[in-house]
């Protein structure tokens, strides 16, 4: 028994020299479209993961781990891979991946469950605006309710006098189509042309559409689709004789356009599109940008090589940038028993970021706040002045073309 009684202070003592081994593991599901848009996937997969391994993945004694799942562009199967986080005692918060449509849906039912989004990608102008201070989703990408306005006065000064709007049919092509005709009709006193299209859109039915809007006299388009709808729209417009120029969202960036497109049909078009102003290609080096490019081609030697091996840039900058808020707001939270306890300390912290954190496109001054109709960016880390244009070389790499 004496042996025993002994043994235990030794016994405690060496698991308390364990406990730092014996981290936590905290989750964050990536919930994204790893099928039809890989490029945009790996893209933010691989910032997120850059800025993580500047920390070494941890906070304190906890590993922070990321949890990949493909929702396909479905957004039945993204409210499946929500209500598997709900459940999940270790799963801390949800990165998001490109498409609007299925947190549009369920902008209400995630706030209704508390369930904290990053966002680094989907645009959708209601993402962020659920209409209450309880309010869980968070972005730090292009927003269209700013979008909008940056592409309509972009294409105006490209001499555009009649453009016409082609846009996806979805919530996220409405809500753009109103945004844009809203700027348009500011400075043109009319209400610009639409022209809808469906997922899965061809390009012999996107000639149909590009011959008619050409006989009623426009002279560009505005384009927003997801990069497989708008490569319809993009070879169809280098097959016409009578070309014009496309202003596009950044949604074609989002999958290999370039590639699908090829040097030949790119040459024949004028194609620019919306992004943020931060390219590691044609913007003006820096410390960081210099750091960040070579510790994310240590950690993905195969696959980063040189710059243009970076599929969907942005994606990969706006997820750096967004995981640096995120581990800031970690940093400063108050953790309880669970991860899954810990959700409300995290929004909590993101809305109190008071402490300058240096990301890519800009130094982030309080970025979050609590939403209220007054402030209805609250949840915008970015705004219109962070816009830029961008366009493809010929080599496939992206750089910056206008900002604004």
């Amino acid at each position: 028994m004496m042996c025993i009684k002994k043994l235990i202070p030794i016994l405690f003592s060496s698991l308390m020299l364990l406990k730092p081994i014996l981290s936590e593991e905290v989750w964050v599901y990536f919930d994204a479209d790893r099928s039809s848009h890989k490029s945009s996937a790996l893209a933010i997969e691989r910032g997120f993961l850059t800025a993580l391994s500047e920390i070494d993945s941890r906070i304190g004694d906890r590993v922070i781990k990321l949890k990949k799942l493909d929702h396909r562009g479905n957004s039945v199967r993204s409210r499946n891979h929500m209500e598997r986080f709900l459940e999940d005692e270790k799963a801390l918060f949800i990165l998001g991946g490109l498409h609007s449509p299925p947190l549009i849906k369920y902008r209400s039912w995630i706030n209704d469950n508390k369930i904290p989004i990053l966002v680094p990608w989907a645009a959708g102008g209601p993402i962020t605006r659920h209409p209450s201070s309880d309010n869980w989703i968070f972005r730090c990408s292009v927003d269209d309710t700013k979008a909008g306005k940056v592409m309509a006065n972009y294409a105006l000064s490209k001499g555009m006098k009649k453009p016409a709007l082609v846009m996806e049919d979805t919530p996220w092509g409405k809500g753009n189509q109103k945004n844009v005709s809203k700027a348009l009709k500011e400075v043109l006193g009319s209400i610009p042309t639409t022209v809808w299209f469906n997922w899965n859109t061809k390009e012999e039915g996107a000639r149909i559409k590009l011959r008619d809007l050409l006989r009623k006299g426009h002279d560009g388009i505005i384009l927003v689709g997801n990069a497989g709808e708008s490569l319809a729209f993009c070879k169809a417009m280098a097959s016409l004789e009578n070309r014009i120029p496309i202003v596009s969202h950044w949604g074609i960036t989002g999958g290999n356009f370039e590639e699908k497109l090829g040097t030949e049909l790119l040459e024949k078009i004028d194609l620019s599109f919306i992004q943020t102003r931060f390219s590691f290609i044609s913007s003006k080096g820096h410390d960081l940008s210099r750091s960040v490019w070579d510790r994310a081609r240590k950690l993905f030697p195969e696959e980063l090589k040189v710059h243009r091996d970076l599929k969907s840039p942005t994606g990969f900058i706006h997820a750096y940038d967004l995981a640096k808020l995120a581990i800031s707001a970690m940093k400063k939270m108050e953790w309880s028993e669970t991860p899954k306890m810990s959700r409300d300390g995290l929004r909590k912290s993101l809305e109190s970021l008071s402490e300058p954190v240096t990301g890519l496109i800009k130094v982030y001054e309080k970025p979050f706040g609590p939403w209220s109709k007054d402030n209805i960016d609250a949840h915008e880390a970015l705004g219109e002045k962070d816009l830029a244009f961008g366009r493809f070389r010929l080599d496939g790499a992206i750089e910056l073309v206008k900002a604004n």
